[in-house]
């Protein structure tokens, strides 16, 4: 297979820091794919929250006891839940 190359642009719209632990090299002295995912899901994240932050938007956080009676409501059901 043909190696591909990407051209980077000139300017990003977010950027971000990550911390890459120890832990986080395999035995192979590469990032998982494991982990790479976790990174990349962290960047998403501080990329949502600045932009809702920007865009003066309100982000909902649901605790985890009502996230629970959720999914216990609709545990097993093969229907689309109603609004709650």
């Amino acid at each position: 297979m043909a190696r591909v190359e990407i051209k980077m642009i000139d300017r990003f719209l977010f950027e971000t820091e990550l911390i890459i632990k120890k832990a986080d090299i395999n035995i192979a002295n590469h990032v998982g794919n494991d982990t790479f995912v976790s990174l990349m899901q962290e960047a998403r994240i501080r990329f949502f929250k600045q932009s809702m932050f920007n865009c003066g938007m309100v982000a909902v956080q649901i605790s985890q006891e009502t996230q629970d009676g959720i999914f216990e409501k609709f545990a097993g059901r093969e229907t689309v839940p109603e609004t709650i």
